[in-house]
């Protein structure tokens, strides 16, 4: 395969933009270079090249999200589903394999090569097996439509086009509006992907014998847990998550084009079966929410089995748990980092605290404790119209643990009492936070007789929004109620 490089290199312009640039240049108007690249046929990708990108990828992609989920009946199942699928795709005979990635987000993506990924965060919140039904349809219409290769390609011309440009016209403005132009191309060509792996999806799913709109259903129940997570974080976006809603945009006007384009079909809600009953007896027992290398988030408190130590966090404040960070925030938007790092163990606290902005350890205000054998230097500062209160922690030789809390200045005072207690929190397990330090379970349970939303909802392993968690993990509508003998989801300890 003939490599090309995005950066606007030499040799990319000699290979490629000076062909464009020749009879281009300055004929075309931006809008109409912009135009040439979104029409422009093919891919700089063959197929075999596809082959050998997803094999080289796919142990790289199961290592980032937390290796594979290992459960072989649960494997086995979603393997029949896609079987089924692709005997209606638009290549039936291209071979297939579907991961489950052993990570609480909410996600699914597929990769050349025919590799698809679903987490078990995704079958944690899918209802019924129509519903992972459309997902799986909607990446092996991704695979097979080479979405990827595509927009690898879109990429390319849209970044040759914006540095032909540049070297031509230097006008900052231009330049600025270039690479405005290039994104919209890419979020649009990324949206028409969407947009067409959903009617994909609607086809083959309906071929294969599900009720069609059952991938609307759960682009619905997304949304849902979208907006629950941002009231349970404080936040109005996961800032760095990798979720569903991330990689496949453009979800509202999804929703209404695909139940556009089913209507256009004749095709009619709820005349197929989607198989309640037999999908949530197979993800009966499954793994919810982290993995104990990540550490657990049990109301405020985080608990790290692996290394040991637990802190909890102010009132008011929610946590975030990331791979490698542990993010906090309250509803004014007040912040707190806790992360750890390696270190020489003869590092000076003082000054690897005064490197924070280069601005020195006398900045700071720096104080140092050093108590039952672990040493505490915090420090506070203002920088860039914020207050900075940092606290570094060595509690053994070479690693220093941080806890880093960003207030307005307005707000620092209040607050500086409860940052000083999250930092003097941070310690070894108490016996009941080795208790509270497992993963945790989705059970399937029947409702019973009298049984309401609030009265299973008290099952929920959960301190707080426990009825809303319960609706939104079974696609429950704010009003909706259970019938006795129905099945539904609950997470447990």
């Amino acid at each position: 395969m003939r490599k090309f490089r995005l950066n606007g290199s030499p040799s990319m312009l000699r290979d490629v933009g000076l062909v464009l640039a020749t009879g281009l240049m300055t004929s075309c108007t931006q809008g109409q270079l912009i135009d040439l690249a979104r029409t422009s046929p093919g891919t700089f990708i063959s197929q075999a090249d596809e082959l050998k990108i997803g094999a080289q990828a796919h142990p790289k992609i199961v290592s980032q999200f937390g290796g594979a989920y290992e459960n072989a009946d649960l494997n086995a199942y979603l393997a029949n589903i896609v079987t089924k699928l692709k005997k209606n795709s638009p290549q039936p005979d291209v071979p297939y394999q579907v991961t489950i990635l052993n990570s609480p987000a909410v996600n699914a993506f597929a990769v050349p090569g025919g590799y698809i990924y679903l987490t078990r965060g995704l079958l944690a919140l899918a209802n019924n097996e129509a519903e992972i039904a459309s997902v799986l349809a909607h990446e092996l219409g991704h695979l097979t439509e080479r979405h990827s290769a595509k927009r690898y390609s879109v990429a390319l011309k849209a970044n040759i086009i914006t540095r032909i440009l540049e070297v031509v016209e230097d006008d900052p403005a231009l330049r600025r509006n270039l690479r405005l132009g290039s994104a919209s191309l890419l979020a649009r060509h990324s949206r028409d992907q969407e947009i067409e792996a959903d009617r994909i999806a609607i086809l083959i799913t309906q071929r294969t014998g599900y009720d069609p709109y059952a991938g609307i259903s759960f682009l619905k129940t997304m949304t849902a847990q979208n907006s629950l997570k941002n009231k349970i974080n404080n936040t109005s976006s996961l800032v760095g998550q990798v979720d569903f809603l991330a990689t496949h945009p453009a979800i509202g006007l999804r929703k209404i084009k695909a139940f556009s384009f089913a209507s256009q079909l004749g095709l009619m809600p709820d005349r197929k079966k989607r198989f309640r009953k037999s999908y949530l007896t197979k993800i009966d027992k499954l793994r919810y929410g982290n993995n104990r290398d990540q550490g657990f988030v049990r109301d405020r408190t985080y608990i790290n089995p692996q290394q040991g130590f637990r802190f909890k966090v102010p009132t008011g404040f929610r946590i975030q748990n990331r791979k490698h960070l542990v993010v906090a925030l309250d509803s004014d938007r007040n912040v707190m980092l806790f992360d750890s790092r390696p270190s020489s163990p003869e590092a000076d606290l003082e000054d690897v605290l005064g490197r924070h902005f280069s601005l020195g350890r006398t900045a700071w205000n720096t104080r140092k404790t050093i108590k039952n054998g672990i040493e505490t230097v915090s420090g506070t500062a203002s920088y860039r119209k914020v207050n900075h209160q940092i606290f570094l922690i060595r509690k053994k030789p070479g690693k220093i643990y941080r806890f880093w809390f960003i207030s307005s200045p307005d707000q620092t005072k209040a607050l500086s009492r409860s940052f000083r207690q999250t930092a003097k929190s941070f310690g070894s397990l108490s016996a009941t936070d080795r208790k509270l330090a497992v993963p945790r379970k989705l059970h399937t349970i029947t409702v019973k007789p009298g049984d309401t939303v609030a009265r299973i909802s008290k099952k929920m392993a959960f301190t707080e929004m426990r009825q809303q968690r319960f609706r939104v993990l079974n696609g429950l509508a704010s009003t909706a109620t259970v019938k006795s003998g129905q099945q539904v989801k609950i997470i447990t300890n």
